[in-house]
Formats: structure tokens, C-alpha cells, sequence
């Protein structure tokens, strides 16, 4: 007991401090990274700074903020491998309006003072990347991706037509870029870009890192899953996907069922157009159940997940643009205009 009591742990030689911090990158657990290089100087010579490096494995890509409207700076990030929780405090929100958080678990954020320029933070390094752009105008509801170490940021919104509109932008761009869905083939945006679109629009899903799959609608009921034979190149029907469950909506998300409780294994869970009601579908069995809508309090996780999925912040820019733009509509109207309409009120 004595030895032990007297054990300098500081001392770990420096290989296995090394890979003791890549188990953490391998679950992508950035808090627990970032807390074994607080230990002591000799863990953090021993390892990488994430702020300096542009090593994918600091990037958050299994995690999902299941509370982005909140009134604290705290907030509850769930990751979809591991089925760990992690509530954050995070002051810096008090300094910037929260967009919208994408399903990897980056947040973009804007400026508060005009003319509220959008940004991109990791909540669990702190790294920060700034956007010359000005702020998407959008009154529906807003996703977001963020592609490339550049990085890219890719937000999609729907028009009045329900027509997918895409804004991209890096972080020099004195404009975002504006698309829509009918130009998701263009040449001009890499391939990484591309599949980002398409999962925002709900066309694919990744059933587990580097794998995707394309989702239909099924003729009779659930949904259709086809993914890509290398050998053959043809589309092939997807019948399991092992310990995974899918959750679709406007934003899609793939977890591991064995480390969430209340949440089927090989299972698609999905909200149909008419219907508010959370729906299963087994794909072993090919079934499709209605699952009720009443929710318990304090709510499970299937559906924290599911209103994740299906429910998705609208962002509007903060008031005092919305005024300048009022000022500026009145300026435009001559005296006489300015009372007829206000006759017709």
C-alpha cells in the first residue's frame, strides 16, 4: 500500500502516455484527451496539442448536442459510440448568438455585434475558426456541416419551395457560395463536399465511419438502404446493420444501440410527413411499428435522439438587423405611400 501511495504517475513512460491518449482519440473522448494532458508536464510533452495540430482525430465527429436552446452556458453532448454523457460548461456561448451544431458536434456560432459574422468552435479543444462572410439569411430551419481542415462550412436550409439550398463559404470567402439541390453534381465541389450535401439532404447516412449508405423511402412501409458493392459496383439492399440503429430526419445520426438503453439494434427510426408519431422499423424482420407519441419526463434517450433528429433550430438574425432592414424599407417609401399603407391597417 505504501508503494502505491508513493507511485509518481508522472513518471509514465513516454509511449505509454502516448497511447493511453490514443485510446481517447480512438472513441473520440476530446474531454478525456484533454484532461490527461492537464495531469502534468510530462503527459502533455508526451502528447500532441490539439490547438496546434491539424490531425483529424481532434475534430468531433461522434458526438450530438441534445440541448442547442438553452438559457445557461452549460450544455449536455451525448456521444453515439460510446453512449457516454458529457454536460459542458461552455461561458464563451455568452459572447456569440448559437446557430446550430452539426452531428459530429461542432457548433457554429455568430457574432453578436453586426455584421454578426459566423464562426466555428470544437467545444472540446476550444479551437476556434473565424468567417469573413456575412450571416445566412434564412427564415426555415438550418443544418450544418463542416468539411475539410480548411475548413468548409456547409449550411443547408429549404426554400419556400422545399427545395434544399446550400451556402458554403471557407473561412476567407468574402461570400457564401449559394446552390441548390438540382446542383449537387457540379463538378466544381470535391467529393467530401458532395456527400455532405447529400447527407443533409437525408440522402445518405453513415451506418459507421467511412461507410455510407443511400436511404429511400420504402413503397410499402420503413425504409430502403442500398449501399455500394465494390466488386460489382451495383446497388446493393441493406438487411442489417449489425448493433447499429438509424435515426432520420432533417438530421440523420448513427449510434451504437448496445450502450443506449430503450433503442433497438438494427433498427430505422423515423417521423412519416402526416404523422408526429415515432415509427420503428426492423430490418431482419421487415417491420414497421407505431410507436406512441407521449413522451415520459424525465424523457428517455431514444427520445432525446429523436427529437434531435426531428427537431431542428430556426435561426434568425438578431433584432438589431431586423430593425436596420425595417429603417431602411421605411426609407424607401415616400410620405404619401407611408400613409396609404398605414390607411390599410
Amino acid at each position: 500500500m505504501a508503494a502505491e501511495a508513493t507511485t509518481d504517475w508522472s513518471s509514465l513512460p513516454a509511449d505509454l502516455a502516448s497511447r493511453i491518449a490514443d485510446c481517447f482519440l480512438a472513441a473520440n473522448d476530446l474531454d478525456y484527451y484533454i484532461d490527461f494532458r492537464a495531469v502534468c508536464h510530462n503527459w502533455r510533452a508526451a502528447t500532441t496539442d490539439p490547438k496546434t495540430s491539424q490531425d483529424p482525430r481532434f475534430r468531433p465527429s461522434r458526438w450530438i448536442m441534445l440541448d442547442e436552446a438553452s438559457s445557461t452556458d452549460a450544455r449536455v453532448f451525448v456521444n453515439t459510440t460510446t453512449g457516454r454523457f458529457l454536460r459542458k460548461d461552455l461561458p464563451l456561448l455568452r459572447r456569440y448568438h448559437m446557430v446550430v451544431s452539426n452531428t459530429g458536434g461542432f457548433l457554429v456560432l455568430a457574432d453578436r455585434n453586426p455584421p454578426h459574422a459566423p464562426l466555428v468552435l470544437n467545444p472540446f479543444t476550444g479551437s476556434m475558426i473565424r468567417f469573413k462572410a456575412p450571416p445566412v439569411r434564412s427564415e426555415f430551419d438550418l443544418t450544418a456541416d463542416v468539411v475539410g481542415d480548411s475548413p468548409t462550412l456547409l449550411l443547408a436550409t429549404r426554400s419556400a419551395h422545399d427545395k434544399f439550398v446550400f451556402h458554403l463559404a471557407d473561412p476567407d470567402s468574402e461570400h457564401f457560395i449559394f446552390r441548390e439541390d438540382a446542383e449537387l453534381e457540379a463538378d466544381e465541389f470535391s467529393d467530401s463536399i458532395r456527400y455532405s450535401m447529400l447527407a443533409l439532404c437525408s440522402v445518405t447516412v453513415e451506418l459507421a465511419p467511412g461507410e455510407m449508405a443511400i436511404v429511400r423511402k420504402g413503397q410499402r412501409q420503413g425504409v430502403d438502404l442500398f449501399r455500394k458493392n465494390s466488386a460489382t459496383m451495383a446497388m446493393d439492399r441493406v438487411t442489417s446493420i449489425g448493433s447499429r440503429a438509424l435515426f432520420l430526419g432533417r438530421r440523420c445520426v448513427s449510434i451504437d444501440a448496445g450502450n443506449f438503453p430503450t433503442i433497438e439494434a438494427n433498427c430505422v427510426y423515423y417521423k412519416k410527413s402526416d404523422d408526429p408519431c415515432m415509427y420503428m422499423y426492423d430490418l431482419a424482420l421487415d417491420e414497421e411499428e407505431r410507436i406512441d407519441k407521449s413522451y415520459s419526463y424525465p424523457p428517455t434517450i431514444l427520445q432525446l435522439i429523436f427529437s434531435y433528429t426531428t427537431n431542428v433550430p430556426i435561426y434568425l438574425l438578431p433584432w438589431e438587423n431586423s430593425t436596420e432592414s425595417f429603417i431602411k424599407s421605411l426609407q424607401s417609401i415616400n410620405f404619401w405611400e407611408f400613409c396609404e399603407l398605414l390607411k390599410e391597417v
